[in-house]
């Protein structure tokens, strides 16, 4: 990106809902994958992914929140 975009609150909710589709799927189709199931050490992995992916969702709300509801 070489030009500036200002940031409004749709991209900060673009950014949620793109998060919690990638969440989804990850719940969907990883987790609940039998290989997931059977291979553990390949299950914590999806699932630390998974979490860290949950925590960037809560900041980006928080930072979305306090941007534009104050």
């Amino acid at each position: 990106m070489s030009k500036k975009i200002k940031l409004d609150n749709l991209h900060y909710h673009e950014m949620i809902d793109r998060l919690h589709l990638v969440l989804c799927n990850i719940d969907d189709f990883l987790l609940d994958h039998p290989v997931a199931h059977k291979e553990k050490k390949i299950r914590k992995k999806v699932e630390k992914a998974s979490e860290l992916l949950s925590d960037a969702y809560q900041e980006i709300g928080k930072i979305e929140f306090d941007k534009f509801n104050t």
